[in-house]
């Protein structure tokens, strides 16, 4: 094509125009934020969440950096704590599940529960 004029932004081995350097999912410009590439695509921080992120299966926002995954689930560090007294799990602790609920070493002993104590790791 013609050579670019104007403002352009270079990414990788590609040159856009500022203005044509958008999100290919909601069009907002992707030359003042940050953006992924994917499948071909370049999209926004926000639609690449909605698309390909990670919930966290408490709280339900997405998670990024440091995560906490247990029995295929996955938590932000903050929530994952014990849903009786709300205290963080100690590494290394046996977590009791029991349906969405995880119940720490000492709360699982005052609790009658059919889940399987399952050995933690620490964040990941």
């Amino acid at each position: 094509g013609d050579a670019c004029k104007g403002e352009v932004v270079r990414v990788q081995s590609n040159h856009f125009h500022i203005k044509c350097f958008t999100c290919q999912v909601c069009g907002c410009n992707l030359a003042q934020s940050g953006f992924f590439f994917k499948n071909g695509e370049y999209i926004c921080t926000l639609d690449y969440q909605k698309l390909y992120g990670t919930r966290c299966d408490s709280c339900g926002d997405f998670v990024s950096g440091e995560v906490i995954s247990a029995l295929g689930r996955t938590y932000h560090p903050k929530c994952f704590v014990c849903t009786v007294c709300r205290k963080p799990f100690p590494i290394g602790d046996r977590v009791t599940f029991s349906g969405k609920e995880c119940v720490c070493q000492q709360c699982s002993h005052t609790l009658l529960s059919s889940g399987k104590p399952v050995k933690i790791h620490g964040p990941s």
